[in-house]
């Protein structure tokens, strides 16, 4: 992409070259000359000085030389690029480098890097030049080739268009404006290969690096064996609304304003109706309390973390979110995806193993503990006693299964045994419902395609 601070200017073949110019100023100035050349291998890594933008200038200048040269250099270091950005008729760029802006930047990182990296963020916000983030994709910190380059090809486009409308880069048209013109480049077709976008090639970027950062030979080929049914998007499974009966009801409830209990429960006779309704009791006495179903204590967790009901003093309210959510149970069922995974990274890895293993076939018996213990133990995940045995691998996978069971992923069916109660006929069994199936594609494709932002995965 052409640097739009060239764009319109003079003739290429009367635009001096990075040589010509460290040249000159090195003739006028010889204490300046190299500090010239050094801001040339800085800003160029060797490469044609079109291949700058201003993202790229603001990041050299407020990060790479605080951080990269002694403080007794940072002020002609800066001078160099400025007499290196000038003699390249950059003018505008020139200026960014002798502005008050960098100088208070350099000014902060000599107090200290807390001060320093803080001054620099909020100007690199200022500017308007951060590629945002899109509600279906998010640019991680760790970056492969592909999400790297279309990182550079949305800054020069950012910058191009900041330039062209005279907008405010901190204003909010400018905002909007930014969301539109990344969409269109991470999603605008790229020459070759063929039928790709710049975000599908990220993606594939993506799920190769989950497959390559682990280094457990059977995870690996599980992640492989999957990794073709996660490059396009997961659409909707048919039968929505009945996999997410429970949460659709109780949303329901909320919009009519649920009573609670002094203890913030549902009441008895609500409870109680629900338990029929979904099955959830199978003893000769009737729930008295939202605390005797654990599937009524999961729902409601989820739906005051996922933020689609609110308590206001005794009584249960639905939030806009979870309106629009009871409104739209495609909407309700892409927020629930993510909710697959639990809590903390443990609990996430164990979604995964489940789900990966659970695609493929049913649960039999205790075969899946058995089956993810070694993994689990591989992946370096220990009590304080040591590493996980094969009972608490279960415990494990049971508390998963809990919530996935509530929002109908999959049903359990308990094992048949013979009028001998010792003889077990029949173990029991878990699986995927159809819906469940296609849901637990569409995390395994969230974890698989999620922006980096740590190596140790």
């Amino acid at each position: 992409m052409a640097n739009p601070e060239r764009d319109g200017g003079t003739m290429d073949f009367m635009k001096p070259t990075v040589e010509q110019v460290v040249a000159a100023a090195t003739k006028r100035d010889p204490s300046l000359g190299p500090f010239v050349e050094l801001a040339a291998n800085l800003l160029t890594a060797g490469e044609d000085i079109d291949v700058l933008g201003q993202a790229y200038l603001q990041d050299t200048l407020w990060w790479r030389v605080p951080k990269r040269l002694d403080p007794d250099d940072w002020q002609d270091a800066v001078a160099g690029a400025a007499a290196l950005l000038e003699g390249l008729g950059l003018d505008r760029y020139a200026e960014i480098a002798r502005s008050d802006k960098t100088a208070r930047i350099l000014e902060a990182w000599g107090e200290g890097p807390e001060s320093g990296h803080a001054e620099a963020l909020a100007a690199r916000k200022a500017s308007g030049l951060v590629a945002p983030d899109l509600e279906e994709f998010a640019w991680g910190s760790i970056m492969g080739g592909e999400e790297s380059d279309a990182l550079t090809a949305v800054e020069h486009a950012l910058e191009a268009e900041l330039v062209r409308s005279g907008l405010r880069p901190d204003g909010a048209a400018w905002k909007r404006r930014a969301l539109e013109v990344t969409a269109e480049v991470i999603n605008r077709p790229v020459e070759f290969p063929p039928g790709q976008t710049r975000w599908t090639m990220i993606i594939t970027d993506r799920v190769e690096s989950w497959i390559g950062a682990v280094r457990v030979p059977q995870l690996q080929r599980w992640r492989s064996e999957v990794a073709n049914r996660l490059l396009n998007p997961i659409e909707p499974p048919e039968g929505v609304e009945t996999m997410l009966a429970p949460m659709l009801w109780l949303l329901g409830e909320a919009a009519e304003g649920a009573n609670l209990t002094q203890s913030q429960y549902l009441t008895p006779v609500t409870v109680r109706a629900a338990a029929e309704r979904f099955g959830w009791w199978d003893h000769d006495r009737a729930p008295r309390s939202e605390s005797e179903v654990h599937q009524l204590l999961h729902l409601r967790e989820a739906a005051t973390r996922l933020r689609l009901t609110r308590r206001t003093g005794r009584t249960l309210k639905l939030t806009k979110l979870g309106a629009s959510s009871l409104a739209d149970p495609v909407s309700l069922w892409r927020l629930v995806v993510p909710s697959l995974r639990g809590g903390d990274e443990f609990e996430a890895m164990m979604a995964e193993l489940v789900g990966m293993r659970m695609v493929e076939g049913d649960a039999v018996g205790d075969a899946l503990a058995e089956e993810l213990m070694p993994v689990v133990n591989q992946l370096g995940w220990r009590t304080d006693e040591g590493s996980l045995d094969q009972h608490e691998v279960g415990l494990s996978i049971w508390d998963r299964w809990h919530w996935w069971r509530v929002i109908g992923v999959m049903e359990y069916q308990m094992g048949r045994c013979a009028k001998d109660p010792f003889r077990r006929v029949e173990p029991p069994r878990a699986y995927l419902t159809e819906a469940g199936a296609v849901t637990v594609l569409a995390y395994l494709r969230l974890r698989a395609i999620a922006p980096q932002h740590d190596l140790a995965r």
